[in-house]
């Protein structure tokens, strides 16, 4: 067996200039640590990045102190954090596992904006890429999710990702390359190591070649993904409403299931949030929308049919209640206010003497409620009730007066604040901050 890993130089040649800076994401674990010296050895500026995770508790300061005091020795610039994993998870409602990957990747690409490197590099080998499509195959995937791990995604170069752990040992044994065990990886309450430890064995008992043969099946799709994507965009034009991204709904329905869930794919993709946490759950969904739909999808995206098109973007966060006067100005919308404007969907009417001054706009809050002519209900209630589509809810700007909502734009006016005939009235009137 060679020891030299000539697959991943050759790789490494015809991807990075020479002496190009690479920061290199070093656990201390054998494959990281072989990264990292393959790259130093091949002559590129490395920057090693240790992430202590908060977990496993002195085992993982052992392994932070591990790899600081390797970095001294060999004069490689080293560069470490510390985060609490576990509160990160349990915040979020994450598995450890995943937390952990989240906060790793925001490290990793924290550290190389500050220090403006081009590459991050990651010691993912041919083994992780077997178990990242079994595993993605556990929950349910596309063919995205059996493209597996890319060896090239923006910045991440994962030079490893062709050669076996046997030719990594090979090549830490032959270069007394040092390294630490990580205990956890013997855990089995993580489904990547059940993978690892039980159904991966049985998989090389049938085919020794396993990895390999799921590799080429992943490069394959890899290239037919490609050359989807590329149809599409073509097929489909996505254009700017807005904020949002939109699709020709019409034509987007009368397409197969599979390109409509392709469609989604892309639009999920140019947004800022990115596709990370989709699914094939959720594009499939997306897939299936009729219209007059909406959907609420991860990291804060929606998808909807709305005027003939179908959108996808970032639910508006709620806004703060502000003061509400002559000229104030509230997300996109300024404020007038008058005793006779003319009624419209613009125009809420409301009777002064019934109010609590000041008066505040802002996004309705949950557990608010508001009584109509049919009785006291919630504002969730209202906003479905005049066909506010949930993803336009917290434009919507609501009245305030003494803490409680009087009045929201195109939906309804409260009917112990709605001025009889005869009555002053105080009118608040919108406009768009543009007109």
């Amino acid at each position: 067996m060679g020891t030299e890993l000539r697959e991943a130089r050759q790789w490494l040649e015809g991807q990075l200039p020479g002496g190009e800076a690479v920061l290199c994401a070093v656990s201390g674990g054998r494959d990281s640590m072989v990264l990292l010296h393959l790259l130093k050895s091949c002559g590129y500026a490395v920057t090693a990045a240790h992430l202590h995770h908060g977990l496993r508790g002195a085992e993982a300061d052992r392994d932070q102190v591990f790899v600081r005091n390797y970095c001294r020795r060999e004069g490689i610039p080293f560069v470490t954090r510390r985060v609490d994993a576990g509160g990160y998870a349990a915040a979020r409602g994450l598995t450890i596992e995943e937390a952990a990957r989240a906060l790793r990747y925001q490290f990793l690409s924290e550290e190389a904006d500050r220090l403006g490197l081009a590459h991050i590099a990651t010691g993912h080998q041919l083994e992780d890429q077997a178990e990242t499509i079994l595993l993605n195959l556990t929950r349910g995937t596309g063919a995205d999710g059996m493209r597996g791990i890319a060896r090239q995604r923006e910045r991440y170069i994962r030079p490893l990702l062709l050669t076996s752990r046997e030719e990594v040992e090979a090549y830490a044994q032959a270069h007394a390359v040092p390294h630490v065990e990580d205990g956890s990886n013997a855990n089995l309450i993580y489904s990547r190591n059940r993978i690892r430890h039980k159904v991966l064995p049985q998989l090389l008992e049938i085919n020794p070649g396993f990895c390999e043969a799921i590799n080429r099946t992943a490069h394959i799709l890899s290239q037919e993904s490609r050359l989807l994507d590329r149809l599409v965009a073509e097929r489909f034009p996505p254009r700017r409403r807005g904020d949002d991204l939109a699709v020709d709904y019409a034509a987007f329905s009368a397409a197969e299931p599979a390109l409509r869930r392709r469609v989604a794919r892309m639009l999920a993709g140019q947004l800022p949030v990115g596709r990370q946490d989709f699914s094939a759950v959720h594009f499939d969904a997306v897939a299936r929308l009729g219209r007059g739909g909406c959907l609420i999808l991860p990291r804060g995206v929606f998808a909807a049919e709305e005027d003939g098109w179908l959108l996808m973007g970032l639910m508006p966060a709620a806004r703060p209640p502000v003061l509400l006067q002559e000229g104030t100005e509230w997300n996109g919308w300024v404020f007038s206010l008058s005793e006779d404007a003319p009624p419209g969907p613009d125009t809420v009417a409301l009777a002064p003497e019934r109010l609590v001054f000041p008066l505040l706009v802002g996004s309705w809050r949950s557990g608010d409620r508001m009584a109509d002519g049919r009785g006291e209900r919630t504002m969730k209630r209202l906003f479905a009730d005049s066909g506010v589509p949930v993803h336009r809810r917290n434009s919507v700007p609501v009245l305030y007066s003494g803490g409680r909502p009087v009045a929201a734009f195109g939906v309804a006016v409260s009917s112990a604040h709605a001025p009889q005939p005869g009555q002053r009235r105080l009118t608040v009137t919108r406009r768009r901050a543009a007109e």
